[in-house]
């Protein structure tokens, strides 16, 4: 909007009271300045002169001197309409702007991240994380918070680059790490311009890093396994209880600390994994999947006392069944310890830096299908392996067992009948 300056305005009366009107002056810069004489067609359409009442015709002068006031404090002369619509303009973007509190706290509330759900805790804390202690003191630092029309895609590539190409070692990002904070921001970007607060995603275009071979999944030998288990029976029944339910039932690491014991059914020998605790169920329905004699008998053990406690946490706070969730990365602490002590008892085993808790798992898998591989037909395997892992699809399952070095060519390994 032009600005300029002025006169207050004041309303003038002729001796007849026939022509009355507000005057006041305008000086734009550079320019002479201009007297001006309003009689209320511009604000009300019409001379208020007409009004014969001069007690009504004064009463409606004043009205017309405090909109005219109003009027050039703002800057707004109405006798130029289009400065006026470009001032218009002008708020009505202003009132568009687009922060960043706004937008996230929005975009939070429609992915179901403010009280989310058992399964998207850890997300929602990991998105939280990214985006309040790194991207937002990004925009701070820009002037970018206000309004995150203003981001662009050079301004996300140069976010994403401090990191992907950071000489510090404790903040450079890998090409997996970047290519999931720019799929987080594309997803952050994508909700807003769904919801229309922004016109254009800043982050079209931008090319993932290429793939990093991901190393075969590491299994521990029978040997390994069986030491494993000797040692945590002697010396960590809880975390026992954690490695045969990996092993047997092969439970995400993620969803232990969500299970109860309603959720295990003894006498079926089933445990019932609903949606809303599980990774990867899109359908929303719960998971039955198989309770091995040998993960009962563990169960058992651990849940002695406590088989009555149905809203119980199975891996509670306190390394028991109890009415809290231990909380995340509980678990490799404990398993890390067992390593060690046997790494140092037999110095010919255990080698394999990727031997983590959850090995556990990839190893029940891969000591099932070699031990069955010559009773069963592939498709008994293939079916077990496929309803235990809960995976939604045959190449899922065939995917995961490559990652193994499980051969799956059926001609040389399984029976047909």
């Amino acid at each position: 909007m032009k600005k300029f300056d002025y006169s207050a305005p004041y309303l003038y009366k002729d001796k007849d009271n026939k022509k009355w009107c507000v005057r006041y002056s305008i000086t734009y810069k550079g320019e002479k300045t201009e007297h001006i004489k309003e009689y209320g067609k511009i604000y009300f359409g019409k001379s208020l002169n007409r009004i014969k009442d001069l007690k009504t015709r004064e009463r409606e002068f004043k009205l017309l001197i405090s909109m005219i006031t109003l009027d050039l404090e703002d800057g707004i002369d109405k006798r130029k309409p289009e400065l006026v619509l470009a001032y218009l303009d002008n708020e009505a973007k202003k009132a568009k702007k687009c922060s960043y509190d706004e937008c996230f706290n929005l975009y939070m509330k429609l992915k179901g991240l403010i009280n989310p759900i058992p399964k998207k805790v850890i997300s929602a804390n990991t998105i939280g994380s990214f985006f309040n202690n790194q991207f937002k003191p990004f925009l701070i630092n820009n002037g970018l918070d206000n309004d995150l029309n203003l981001v662009n895609k050079s301004k996300i590539l140069e976010f994403l680059n401090y990191y992907y190409l950071s000489d510090d070692l404790r903040k450079k990002w890998n090409n997996t790490t970047y290519n999931n904070r720019k799929g987080i921001l594309h997803g952050f970007f994508s909700t807003l311009l769904d919801e229309e607060k922004i016109k254009t995603n800043p982050v079209d275009g931008i090319k993932n890093k290429p793939s990093v071979t991901t190393k075969r999944f590491e299994v521990f030998s029978k040997t390994e396994r069986d030491l494993v288990f000797k040692w945590l029976e002697k010396n960590n029944r809880f975390m026992l209880a954690v490695a045969h339910m990996l092993y047997y039932a092969y439970i995400r690491e993620s969803e232990l600390g969500r299970l109860k014991i309603k959720d295990m059914d003894l006498k079926k020998n089933r445990i019932r994994i609903v949606a809303d605790n599980a990774k990867g169920q899109r359908d929303n329905l719960p998971r039955v999947i198989n309770m091995p004699d040998e993960l009962k008998a563990s169960l058992l053990s651990y849940i002695k006392g406590y088989e009555d406690k149905e809203d119980f946490y199975i891996f509670g706070k306190s390394y028991t069944p109890g009415q809290i969730t231990i909380k995340n990365h509980w678990h490799q602490k404990g398993f890390d310890k067992c390593l060690e002590a046997l790494r140092i008892e037999h110095p010919k085993l255990f080698k394999s830096k990727g031997l983590t808790l959850y090995a556990m798992k990839h190893s029940g898998v891969t000591d099932f299908v070699n031990d069955n591989a010559d009773e069963l037909t592939y498709n008994k395997v293939f079916m077990y392996v496929q309803a235990q892992c809960r995976h939604s699809n045959f190449s899922t399952t065939e995917k995961y067992l490559r990652s193994l070095e499980i051969d799956i060519v059926l001609q040389q390994y399984f029976k047909f009948s």
